[in-house]
């Protein structure tokens, strides 16, 4: 049993009425710019709203933050906060918001040795729990002007490796 394959050639082309093809290439085009945009992360709004209540923070083209809740996990607050000490503060591409409180005399210490080397934003009022942001220890975001593009946790990371400095 011998299967007939056809091509289409040019002629057959020309013969396929103009919405079929309009329509194909419409397809074709929104397939291409589906899968070469950006996505938007799941907790996106939520992140966003978190951060428009930062005084002073900017929606800027491209912002990259890390936010180290203080009150999370006291060893991925440690390792963050150590991270940063290590880093050059005229290279700091990025904005810190250290948010919360913590009742670890260490990681208190660390913090304002943080905040004495590089610029930062600071949330006393824990409002990163007033939103539904699912952020429970450090991470590193990055957003453009209307969403948020990555979250990195930093858990298991180190902060440089994440910077790729």
């Amino acid at each position: 049993m011998k299967l007939k394959l056809s091509m289409r050639n040019s002629s057959q082309l020309k013969k396929m009425p103009a919405t079929k093809v309009f329509l194909c290439f419409t397809f074709s085009l929104l397939l291409f710019i589906a899968c070469s945009s950006e996505k938007k992360h799941p907790y996106s709004d939520e992140i966003k709203n978190y951060l428009n209540q930062i005084d002073g923070l900017e929606s800027k083209q491209n912002n990259r933050i890390l936010i180290i809740p203080l009150n999370a996990c006291s060893s991925c607050v440690k390792t963050t906060l150590e991270d940063l000490l290590y880093l050059d503060p005229d290279s700091q591409n990025f904005t810190i918001i250290l948010s919360g409180r913590s009742l670890d005399d260490g990681l208190i210490k660390l913090s304002d040795e943080v905040k004495s080397k590089f610029t930062c934003k600071v949330d006393m009022t824990e409002g990163l729990r007033l939103y539904r942001t699912n952020i429970s220890g450090p991470v590193f975001v990055e957003t453009n002007e209307s969403y948020v593009t990555s979250v990195v946790t930093l858990e298991d990371k180190f902060l440089t490796d994440v910077l790729k400095l």
